[in-house]
């Protein structure tokens, strides 16, 4: 709990809690396809973050506010045994209260966007196509605001064979070889500390049954 040039145990923590608020519609038309939407609302008090700021070195309670609207569209396409569906989310997180009131919450993309495609070449036969957008986000830590993430796009292709029970797959992940991180930390003052890079392209192949 105390260790003398690295982080410390803080015995002031409080127990976190939250109310979430969500409200949705959903619409399906035969002929155009169907449309999700639900906006949501969470307020969380003494939320437990980790503090790196110079001098603080723990964890520490913090007031805060998400809120934002989640989207998904699946369009009936014209091409025969061709689906495709898009979600979109947009998120504002911020502190409540304190220091760092109406202040970004680290690691938390404002906007993030998915796309799958896949086309069905031969009976039990697929091909995919899946598309990941992540956007405007501070990195984790960075409670002043002044460390920006970098934004990032993966795509991900595919092949699987169904047959009854089995399923055979073969994926290509990162297949434009982006150089990302899912995990992009900071000290609250320079982005040097923590980032975990993402692999670079590569195959995964495997069998799934189900009983």
């Amino acid at each position: 709990a105390a260790v003398p040039t690295g982080f410390v145990g803080n015995i002031d923590l409080q127990p976190q809690q939250g109310f979430n608020y969500e409200v949705g519609l959903r619409l399906r038309e035969p002929r155009l396809g169907k449309a999700e939407a639900s906006w949501f609302y969470t307020r969380i008090d003494d939320e437990i973050l980790f503090n790196d700021l110079p001098g603080n070195d723990q964890n520490q309670n913090f007031d805060t506010i998400r809120h934002g609207l989640e989207t998904s569209f699946t369009p009936v396409l014209p091409i025969p045994r061709l689906t495709t569906t898009l979600t979109y989310t947009f998120v504002d997180a911020e502190f409540r209260k304190g220091q760092f009131k109406e202040n970004t919450l680290p690691g938390t993309p404002e906007h993030r966007v998915t796309a799958n495609v896949t086309y069905e070449v031969l009976p039990k036969l697929f091909l995919t196509l899946d598309w990941l957008l992540v956007q405007d986000f501070f990195r984790i830590n960075d409670f002043n605001n002044v460390i920006p993430g970098d934004n990032y796009g993966v795509v991900n292709l595919g092949a699987r064979f169904v047959h009854d029970h089995v399923t055979v797959y073969a994926r290509i992940e990162n297949a434009t070889n982006e150089e990302y991180t899912t995990f992009q930390s900071s000290n609250g003052v320079t982005a040097s500390t923590g980032e975990n890079p993402a692999p670079p392209t590569n195959v995964l192949i495997g069998a799934r049954i189900t009983w």
